[in-house]
């Protein structure tokens, strides 16, 4: 631990203010058992910071683990700094399984056909195919975030409040969703 903090020291490395909650990991216990502590964190120098002026950092809610992911947005105005939209399009396997996949796509793509390039009948494939998927399968993006919410609830809760059985039950849903 010792060389890790020589070296941080070293690059001057410093720890950047995160956005969103405080603590980063949970012993999954608890009552008096309940230890949270900030252990994740993301460290940069001054050099890095000049060249990202706009970029926060934030702690996303715990997904299926005991530690919470730190994001960085590297962003000026609502467009990050390489120039791609912040919306993408997200494919989830779970459609493959579906009734009605193929004939979807073969829709979603004829939609684009009158495009002038490969990019924009892309993204016309995907608009459709995001619709088709909402419709016809369910957003899990959102049932995870909405499940996600619901354990990162419980986490903030007084330890008097904390119940591991609900914490446990709601790991399961994630885990399944995410396996979808």
């Amino acid at each position: 631990m010792q060389a890790f903090q020589n070296i941080m020291n070293e690059i001057e490395a410093r720890d950047l203010k995160t956005l969103g909650p405080k603590f980063t990991w949970f012993n999954r216990r608890s009552g008096n058992n309940k230890i949270m502590e900030k252990l994740d964190r993301f460290m940069a120098n001054q050099v890095w910071m000049d060249l990202f002026s706009e970029a926060r950092t934030y702690n996303l809610d715990f997904f299926c683990f005991d530690h919470r992911a730190v994001k960085v947005v590297l962003e000026a105005g609502d467009r990050n700094i390489f120039n791609h939209p912040t919306h993408s399009f997200t494919f989830e396997n779970k459609c493959l399984l579906e009734e009605g996949f193929k004939e979807a796509i073969s829709h979603a793509w004829r939609v684009g056909q009158n495009s002038r390039d490969f990019q924009e009948r892309l993204s016309k494939c995907g608009e459709q195919l995001s619709k088709w998927a909402k419709e016809e399968v369910g957003n899990t993006k959102n049932m995870i975030k909405e499940v996600s919410k619901k354990l990162d609830k419980i986490c903030r809760a007084e330890e008097a409040e904390w119940d591991y059985r609900e914490v446990k039950l709601l790991e399961r849903e994630l885990k399944k969703l995410s396996n979808q």
